[in-house]
């Protein structure tokens, strides 16, 4: 359970598939989970998922730092949020166990 203004939790995520898009099996992923995506660059991908009975949502980040690897931060949306009761690093966690 993370403890932050907003919590949140980060992981790095190193794939070991050569030449594929990672950013672009990253959207695929987010999509499949039900979540969206709001905006996307050449390195950067942000997503959000929706309010649940635990939090108002949570903000996604996935930043592109080399080929094959990328780091996955999930905040809450609601600055304020302060105990997310697990659901950051879950959120991260689910979207790894998709890649």
């Amino acid at each position: 359970m993370a403890f932050g203004f907003p919590a949140y939790h980060t992981e790095s995520y190193k794939s070991n598939k050569e030449n594929i898009d990672l950013l672009e099996k990253i959207k695929e992923g987010i999509i499949s989970l039900g979540w969206k995506v709001s905006s996307q660059t050449s390195n950067k991908i942000i997503g959000s998922t929706s309010i649940s009975l635990m939090s108002w949502g949570e903000t996604l980040e996935i930043v592109k730092t080399d080929e094959n690897l990328c780091t996955i931060t999930s905040k809450c949306s609601l600055p304020i949020q302060c105990v997310d009761y697990g659901k950051n690093k879950s959120n991260v966690m689910k979207l790894i166990s998709i890649l």
